[in-house]
């Protein structure tokens, strides 16, 4: 799996072959996004994860491709557990 580097973060760079590995084996959790959560997914990813980094795991998880028109105040997240966001990135990473 590629990385880039952003300001000083690794992000993990995630195409569309390789998300079709993600596997839910753990309880999902439930978000719903509040009006000062718009346009801030980053906002979101630290109130249910404690940290900014899965973001864009939310997002794809939740088909919103465009976070400042795809995302409402009252939308309802399905929050894949972090075990399961970890273990698709070692799958990704060992097997490209």
């Amino acid at each position: 799996m590629n990385s880039i580097t952003i300001d000083g973060t690794v992000e993990k760079d995630i195409n569309d072959s390789q998300w079709s590995k993600f596997v839910i084996e753990r309880p999902i959790s439930y978000y719903s996004v509040s009006q000062a959560d718009i346009q801030r997914p980053d906002l979101i990813s630290n109130k249910v994860y404690g940290n900014t980094q899965y973001f864009w795991v939310l997002m794809k998880f939740n088909q919103i491709d465009d976070i400042w028109n795809d995302l409402s105040a009252g939308d309802v997240l399905k929050c894949p557990n972090s075990f399961d966001i970890e273990q698709f990135f070692s799958v990704t990473k060992n097997n490209g």
